[in-house]
């Protein structure tokens, strides 16, 4: 740790503060959020035990400094959706915080992890080097054609930075190769995949449209998404998933848990952008109808 504030803050949230949830609220709106940690990266512990390497004033290494954890309900809802030796293909990896909390919980299992952020990129390699022989990353973007697209960085939150048509003034911008999902899974000589987590900063709208030929030829269990703007039966997104077999729920969280509701069936709060899309033959395995 750099300060003695942030080992304080560290005790309190491991040890003290009694909910799963809510740490984002605490660290990004208090002094916590403000602390410098210093920007090279440093190595911690996270909940499951596994050592993981961070940017520490980054937001997602700030919150695994901090408190052991970040995007604790995908973490939740991908395992709820797990099996002994499954394969996870993680499309949006950042450092690779949920790769390894899946190959930690997932015994025998396996991640194909895709990121394009060169400085993400070079942590999430080192971080499934500490799971030998069961991590693969590539560094490309996925999107529903290959080809060169504009990737802006966000610098006060790495995973913020997202792919644009055009680049505006005044931003960072990378040029960075995208690959197809089919052509991921070439790439990486993998073939069978059991679970899709999809993070990529409202490129979604592309990038599950051209899971179309993943999720007819492997049937992944469950493929858990991130979508921004609200998310509608008609959208590209509800009816490339729909159109092929899975049912959408709604990841509602709450400080002690979280609840699946059908997206379009009830009410979904306005603050959820989480989702997880099931395969209809799957539901019944989980208590889901």
């Amino acid at each position: 740790m750099r300060s003695w504030q942030a080992l304080i803050a560290r005790q309190f949230f491991t040890r003290v503060y009694p909910f799963r949830r809510g740490h984002g609220r605490i660290l990004t709106r208090t002094w916590l959020g403000k602390l410098d940690l210093g920007s090279e990266p440093l190595t911690t512990t996270a909940l499951e035990g596994f050592r993981i390497d961070v940017y520490p004033n980054d937001l997602i290494g700030r919150h695994i400094l901090l408190t052991g954890q970040f995007d604790r309900t995908v973490v939740e809802v991908l395992c709820r959706f797990a099996q002994v030796g499954d394969t996870l293909l993680d499309i949006g990896a950042n450092i690779g915080y949920v790769s390894c909390c899946f190959l930690a919980r997932v015994p025998d299992s396996r991640v194909v992890a895709i990121e394009p952020l060169p400085a993400c990129y070079a942590l999430l390699e080192s971080n499934l080097a500490r799971f030998p022989g069961r991590g693969v990353a590539l560094q490309v973007a996925v999107s529903d054609s290959p080809g060169i697209a504009h990737l802006v960085v966000n610098a006060r939150n790495l995973g913020g930075s997202h792919l644009e048509e055009t680049a505006g003034n005044g931003e960072c911008v990378l040029c960075v190769e995208t690959y197809t999902p089919t052509r991921c899974l070439e790439a990486t000589s993998t073939t069978r995949v059991n679970l899709i987590k999809v993070d990529v900063e409202g490129h979604e709208i592309r990038v599950v449209p051209a899971l179309h030929d993943v999720l007819v030829s492997h049937r992944p269990r469950a493929v858990v998404f991130e979508h921004h703007a609200t998310l509608e039966a008609g959208s590209p997104v509800a009816h490339a998933l729909s159109s092929t077999g899975y049912e959408i729920f709604a990841i509602v969280t709450h400080l002690t848990r979280y609840e699946l509701r059908r997206a379009f069936a009830c009410a979904v709060p306005t603050r959820v952008s989480d989702y997880v899309a099931v395969y209809h033959k799957e539901m019944p395995r989980f208590g889901l109808s």
